[in-house]
């Protein structure tokens, strides 16, 4: 499952398929997330992000650190399609050629000034344990400027082959597409989000308790989607100026998502919060099931880039008894009624839905989210109390507000 952070979402892919990440946690000052991950010993993989669609209209850069391997950052452009994957697969050789990141096997991890010798599964030298050594991924996601665009492109340096990694690089391949050379500037003094995924053969999450953060509650996040990468820009740091580095972009965008279901998923306590749970657009609570004595309720998007498959309207009944087939939003509550939510598919309707967001509201009038949220749902939270409560979502193209 992706991890979430400020609306941004990250996970890393392998073989075609998300690595699950395990005892996530969040810094102190909220700004960076760290995970555990499972490597496999041969295998390609590649790092992938979203961002939140509020921040579409904001140029930002995503730079990738794959233990000493540091790659050109990818720029998140103003006119990509919101909701676009951005992917990093491997350490750019040209504009059209990249040697794709490969996590080693045990036997040939190594650190400078020290060598870690296999033996009977055994690893000797300056270690702390007999396990295998972590390697870490790093994301690191900028508000940055473009200045100009170069006609010649810097040649980056591989890491020195003594220098600590535990991801060797495979042979030079094409990539799907040439790139652009830019040259972009940072516009803050530190990233607005930072990704860490710490990777271990074979890793498992236990008890042990490791410091350095807490765990990951209470943050409201979109899901990543599953949507072709887009490969933009690409960061050299080796550049003239400190602040001012070489990147590549693309003029090439991903099919667009839609949402195609509202997954409810139940839990125990609000620890457990799903990671891509839609966020409430005040960044108050999510969870439906808030102060009703019940199960802790979300809700999770799924997507397609089909448009017959995408949701065209949302709607909430209340029963009084079971609707068999469907989740009850209001499982375990006290004194309530049943609450479900309808789906329409409707294939004549061109306005499908893209995103969605929780709305709270202290007042029974349709609360004003943004002009983007065109279309509220009905009250969820109708005849039992609490907040009013509401569903908001855009659509493409955009629908006209409706209240």
């Amino acid at each position: 499952m992706p991890i979430g952070l400020s609306g941004f979402r990250s996970w890393i892919s392998c073989g075609g398929h998300e690595i699950a990440c395990q005892n996530v946690e969040l810094s102190e000052d909220g700004m960076e997330v760290t995970c555990w991950i499972a490597s496999e010993a041969g295998k390609m993989f590649s790092v992938n992000w979203t961002r939140p669609t509020r921040l579409k209209s904001t140029v930002m850069r995503g730079e990738v650190q794959v233990d000493d391997i540091k790659c050109r950052g990818i720029i998140m452009h103003n006119t990509n399609t919101p909701g676009c994957v951005y992917t990093r697969e491997g350490f750019t050789t040209s504009s059209k050629t990249i040697k794709p990141f490969i996590f080693s096997s045990q036997g040939e991890f190594f650190f400078s000034e020290r060598r870690l010798v296999r033996s009977n599964g055994v690893y000797e030298g300056n270690t702390s344990s007999a396990a295998a050594p972590a390697g870490e991924i790093k994301l690191s996601i900028w508000e940055v400027a473009v200045t100009r665009q170069e006609n010649h492109r810097t040649v980056v340096a591989l890491p020195d082959s003594g220098a600590a990694h535990m991801v060797r690089l495979g042979p030079e391949t094409g990539r799907p597409r040439a790139t652009n050379n830019l040259r972009s500037r940072k516009l803050g003094s530190r990233p607005v989000a930072t990704f860490i995924f710490k990777y271990q053969p074979g890793y498992k999450d236990t008890a042990r308790s490791r410091k350095g953060g807490h765990p990951l509650k209470g943050q409201h996040e979109g899901s990543a989607r599953d949507t072709p990468s887009e490969e933009g820009q690409e960061t050299d740091e080796e550049g003239e100026d400190t602040n001012e580095e070489e990147e590549e972009a693309v003029n090439d965008e991903p099919p667009q998502q839609y949402i195609s279901n509202l997954k409810v998923v139940y839990t125990g306590s609000s620890s457990q919060m799903p990671t891509n749970a839609i966020e409430e657009v005040q960044g108050r609570s999510n969870d439906i099931g808030k102060d009703m004595g019940g199960s802790f309720v979300w809700l999770v998007p799924e997507y397609t880039a089909t448009k017959a498959k995408a949701l065209t309207s949302i709607s909430v009944e209340i029963h009084e008894k079971p609707w068999d087939g469907h989740d009850d939003l209001a499982k375990e509550a006290r004194g309530t009624r049943y609450r479900y939510l309808h789906f329409e598919k409707n294939p004549d309707e061109p306005k499908k839905i893209d995103q969605i967001v929780l709305v709270r509201s202290e007042s029974s009038e349709s609360p004003h989210v943004s002009d983007e949220y065109s279309t509220l749902s009905g009250n969820i939270n109708e005849g039992r109390g609490g907040d009013f409560l509401f569903l908001a979502w855009s659509t493409i193209p955009q629908a006209e507000k409706m209240y």
